[in-house]
């Protein structure tokens, strides 16, 4: 499977994650994950969804390590300045302005 087919699956599956997650965190289930490459951007993504629940969800998973991360350095911008940091986005990759919100800790490995 090439990598375009497997970033069309993953942007198809993250609604789901975000619900698990969500049902999880609503069980008080303690939460520690890791990533690697679009793994990464899924829960991204996921964390995203969540982030943006007026502070719901907010230092809801304990961590959140990223190894070789498959988002661009800005990926977790704010969105002050959105359309002049847009512009920085070296492979026009999505950005997550909201899921730096749901994780207590984030560790980034070799991106």
């Amino acid at each position: 499977m090439n990598f375009f087919r497997a970033e069309m699956y993953a942007n198809e599956s993250v609604r789901q994650l975000a619900g698990v997650l969500k049902q999880l965190i609503d069980s008080a289930i303690r939460i520690n994950i890791i990533t690697h490459s679009l793994g990464t951007r899924m829960a991204l993504s996921a964390m995203n969804v969540l982030g943006d629940f007026d502070g719901e969800y907010d230092d809801k998973i304990d961590n959140l390590t990223m190894w070789e991360a498959a988002v661009a350095d800005n990926a977790m911008t704010n969105l002050d300045n959105y359309e002049k940091k847009k512009a920085y986005n070296p492979v026009a990759m999505e950005i997550f302005p909201y899921a730096y919100k749901v994780p207590k800790h984030i560790t980034l490995l070799f991106n």
